[in-house]
């Protein structure tokens, strides 16, 4: 990444780019997954609702905080800095 950075960045400086912009994703954050083949249906096509998923999810991580006492944190990945 380095590297690609550092090649954009000369190439900018010498007037080949006029300038470049780069995103980091945070992996934490990806809404995207892999499901089950039960969730598709040959007249209608898939039939599966991402934030719903993701609702059964908190709910159950909540469970799990209220039985077992334990609390389920999600930390960002760190954020790259460069100079």
């Amino acid at each position: 990444m380095n590297n690609l950075l550092t090649m954009l960045s000369a190439l900018s400086r010498t007037g080949v780019l006029a300038g470049f912009t780069f995103v980091m994703l945070d992996p934490m954050t990806i809404r995207a997954q892999t499901f089950s083949y039960e969730f598709y249906e040959d007249n209608t096509g898939w039939r599966y609702d991402n934030l719903e998923y993701f609702e059964q999810l908190r709910r159950v991580s909540s469970a799990f905080d209220k039985e077992e006492d334990i609390q389920v944190t999600f930390q960002s990945s760190p954020v790259m800095s460069f100079q």
